[in-house]
């Protein structure tokens, strides 16, 4: 099963909750994704987000779009 997050430009609510949603989840065949609304393909993970993430939980999502 997959899960959605959604936020207004995935590069900072959503695409954060995709990655503690599967960095916690221990159940088997579920997943967690993320998008956007408005999204720009040339857009990136925010620079906050993804320091947070590293620095707290390892995480790296520095390179998601």
């Amino acid at each position: 099963m997959k899960i959605l997050f959604i936020c207004t430009g995935n590069t900072c609510r959503s695409n954060m909750a995709e990655a503690l949603f599967n960095y916690h989840c221990t159940l088997e065949n579920i997943s967690a994704i993320s998008a956007g609304l408005f999204t720009n393909p040339s857009s990136k993970t925010s620079a906050h987000t993804s320091s947070l993430l590293k620095d707290k939980y390892n995480i790296d999502i520095s390179e998601r779009n």
